[in-house]
């Protein structure tokens, strides 16, 4: 066997085990990107809910009749929103599934038009306290 032969063979073994790798590693990445999207994804959704919250909060603790506006971003793939008693839920669809985000107030919500919140977006939200235990979340 002459010394350049082998030379030549093990080149052109380690260029079909990287040519076999690049499909591998693309997949890794996709992946790893698709996880860094939902991440941020959910950061947003919780920031929003925790915003509402806790807004929610401030002004039922002022008092009936008080309010304020604000607005939240929230991102793609929001399933379902929704308010039950004290709590204001947010589902989103991820790479690894379903995911609640939950926000609990210390005043019973009352939403109106929150089905809204499911498309992307700026959204300007007006919450006001209603009475002592009441507060309002309305999507204007």
């Amino acid at each position: 066997m002459v010394k350049g032969q082998a030379s030549i063979e093990f080149m052109v073994i380690v260029g079909i085990v990287m040519i076999l790798m690049i499909p591998v590693i693309w997949y890794a990445f996709s992946i790893i990107s698709a996880e860094s999207q939902d991440s941020n994804a959910i950061n947003k959704a919780s920031t929003s809910v925790s915003r509402i919250v806790t807004l929610a909060d401030s002004v039922g603790v002022t008092g009936q009749g008080s309010a304020i506006y604000t607005e939240i971003i929230l991102p793609e793939n929001i399933n379902n929103v929704t308010v039950e008693s004290r709590e204001f839920f947010m589902t989103m669809q991820t790479v690894n599934g379903l995911t609640d985000i939950t926000g609990i107030s210390k005043f019973t919500l009352i939403g109106e038009n929150i089905e809204r919140l499911t498309l992307p977006g700026t959204y300007k939200l007006h919450i006001e306290s209603i009475n002592s235990t009441h507060v309002e979340v309305r999507v204007v």
